[in-house]
């Protein structure tokens, strides 16, 4: 599975959603910020995990590995540089999620319980710092997030399209025109 066309629809993505030069700069302080929150951050993260019984069944034996995984990347995304190898490493982690069969579900709701922490360390930093330091940090960083949703979920979907071409023979091409066919208009 090659990252080129996941890449190119994220440019698109990335332009929609306004993943810009200002909030990328925003993000730079935010990291500033949040970074020394990290493995409170991930330990929270796993706490809740631990709590829903589907998920702490899958995480049974995992869960000092998957926290220092889960704290690098948290570091990664709170680094200030967003250049392409980032993105590239977030399409790799959602290849690392499909090799390893986290279901999609885990990956959703892990975002989300992701959001609600950042985002109330968010603002208790913005309580300890000048507003105009940074402006709008939280909204910058949930379009980050989605960006990095973006890229993991589509290597399920690409994944999921492989299958697909491997198991019928058809080609990807054929495969995606398939998938963007018009339903027919009942009468």
């Amino acid at each position: 599975m090659t990252e080129e066309p996941i890449m190119r629809d994220f440019a698109a993505f990335q332009k929609l959603v306004g993943l810009d030069d200002l909030r990328l700069e925003r993000l730079r302080v935010a990291g500033e910020w949040l970074r020394p929150k990290v493995a409170e951050i991930t330990d929270d993260f796993y706490e809740r995990l631990l709590a829903e019984p589907t998920t702490a069944a899958f995480l049974d034996g995992k869960i000092e590995h998957l926290k220092k995984v889960h704290h690098a990347w948290l570091e990664d995304i709170l680094s200030g540089v967003y250049d392409e190898p980032f993105f590239i490493r977030q399409i790799n982690i959602g290849k690392a999620h499909v090799k390893n069969q986290i279901p999609p579900l885990f990956l959703a709701s892990g975002f989300s319980i992701l959001r609600v922490l950042l985002f109330d360390q968010m603002e208790a930093a913005a309580r300890n710092n000048p507003t105009e330091a940074c402006p709008r940090c939280s909204r910058a960083l949930g379009r980050l997030l989605d960006a990095c949703q973006f890229l993991i979920d589509r290597s399920y979907e690409q994944d999921r399209l492989n299958r697909v071409s491997q198991a019928t023979g058809m080609s990807l091409p054929l495969i995606e025109a398939l998938v963007m066919l018009k339903p027919r208009q009942e009468a």
